[in-house]
């Protein structure tokens, strides 16, 4: 299913199917991506997820008390045509 952000903005919620516990956030439209936000966990997002210089990256704070990521992770290995079994089935 697909979803549009209305005024820039989509609203969730992921709940534990074990536990119950739910964690509330909003994905965000910037200049460039997505800024993905969860309630409780600051006032700043925690994912982004750019195009930046041609390449896709998902960019991640996991620590709140640090202003550079943690994590940078480069999406171009996981495209399509990176695939091997699709290279060796032609």
């Amino acid at each position: 299913m697909v979803h549009q952000i209305v005024n820039q903005e989509l609203p969730f919620v992921l709940e534990d199917s074990d536990s119950k516990r739910a964690v509330r956030g909003k994905i965000v439209l910037v200049n460039n991506g997505l800024d993905v936000f969860f309630d409780e966990y600051g006032t700043y997002s925690c994912v982004l997820i750019e195009v930046s210089e041609g390449s896709l990256k998902v960019i991640v704070w996991g620590d709140i008390n640090s202003d550079d990521p943690t994590h940078v992770i480069e999406l171009e290995g996981a495209r399509k045509f990176q695939r091997l079994d699709a290279l060796t089935s032609t």
